[in-house]
């Protein structure tokens, strides 16, 4: 089975195109739009790969 991964970005349409891309690859995806978010979803799930992106 393929990692889980959560992509965390407050840019909607990115994560949204991150998202696609991994699925389409058979991995598990789980999207936050702040940090906090993100800290949530991975205390609740198996996340093994973090994605974020800073400007």
């Amino acid at each position: 089975m393929k990692p889980a991964i959560l992509i965390i970005d407050d840019e909607a349409k990115l994560r949204m195109l991150l998202s696609r891309l991994f699925k389409m690859e058979g991995y598990r995806v789980f999207e936050a739009g702040t940090g906090e978010e993100g800290l949530s979803i991975a205390a609740a799930e198996p996340i093994q790969v973090a994605v974020g992106f800073m400007i």
